[in-house]
Formats: C-alpha cells, structure tokens, sequence
C-alpha cells in the first residue's frame, strides 16, 4: 500500500493562490479529479493534503472545504491545514476545525517570512498548545532560519521538516543544524 504524505490541491474558482501567479504551468486549478488522474495506475491507497499556501483570506474556508473533500470517496485520509500560529487568535481558529478526524495538523511556511516571525513569543507559545489537540507542527523554514527549532523548544510535539533534504542537497544543512544544537 502506497500513502502519499504530501498531497497539494487547489480549487482557483473557489479560493486565491497568490503565489501561483509567478508559477504558469501551476497556474490552474489542481483538484480531487486531477489528482486521481495524475495518480493512476500508481497504487496510491491514501493521502495527506497539505495546506498550499492559499491567501490568509481564505484559510479557514479552504480547510473548511478539504476537510469536506476527505468525507468523499477519495483516498484523501489525512489534512495538515494551513494556520497563522503568530496571530493572537490562533486558538479560536483551529477550535473551529480540531473536532475533524481527518485534521492530522497544521502548517505554517515560514521560507517567505522574516526569521523573526517563528522566534515570537505568541509563535512559540501557539506552537506548544498543538499538543493538547494531539496535532503535528509542519513548516518549510529558509535555509538560514532556526525558527521551527525554537517554536519546538521543549515540546514533544511532532514536527516536519520538508526542507532538510534541499537543505543537505545545497550544503547549507551544517550552518542550520548548528543553529539547532542545544534546542
């Protein structure tokens, strides 16, 4: 059995992807019914959605809509939604989705933001409280950034590193893991 653990779908008619626009080729809606004829004949039984960066917007209304795609015959089992943990209402927002079983966890990209965002105090603390809800924390930090190590400081929450194999691949790994020691 195959379980694709990082699955993308976008709906443009539905929600905005700002980012796309500098992407032609991914410039399209990318849905349920694309996936599945992408997949064919691959042996794919299951797959986690993870969140595509949609505009802030619409974040609630395209966790919304995914989770409702998971309740579908589909292989979709698992959604990673996408969160804003540096906003003081972070809390409120995912006691809005948390009672979804297919709510696996949250992500938040921090590659296109400031280092300083993952290192606030709110960032941090909002991270943490994931584990009373039983979610996993992912994030794609910049190469230069130590900031996903500092919102796990302490914690036993899980956590998803998707860019550590670019980080090897580009030789920036050494500088960032050794901003790591000691967390």
């Amino acid at each position: 059995m195959i379980i694709d653990t990082h699955q993308h779908l976008w709906d443009l008619d539905l929600f905005s992807y700002s980012w796309l626009s500098h992407f032609p080729s991914l410039n399209r809606s990318f849905r349920v019914k694309d996936y599945l004829e992408a997949t064919e004949g691959l042996g794919i039984a299951k797959s986690v959605h993870v969140e595509a960066d949609v505009d802030e917007a619409f974040m609630m209304q395209e966790t919304r809509h995914i989770l409702s795609l998971a309740e579908q015959n589909n292989p979709l089992e698992g959604v990673v939604a996408c969160v804003r943990p540096e906003k003081p209402d972070f809390e409120a927002s995912l006691e809005r989705i948390v009672d979804h079983p297919k709510l696996k966890g949250v992500r938040r990209p921090l590659h296109t933001q400031p280092d300083p965002l993952g290192q606030s105090p709110i960032f941090i603390e909002n991270v943490r409280r994931l584990e009373k809800y039983n979610l996993s924390f992912d994030s794609v930090p910049a190469s230069h950034s130590s900031s996903i190590i500092v919102g796990s400081r302490r914690s036993t929450r899980k956590f998803s590193i998707p860019g550590v194999n670019t980080l090897r691949k580009y030789r920036a790994f050494p500088t960032w893991s050794a901003k790591c020691q000691g967390w």
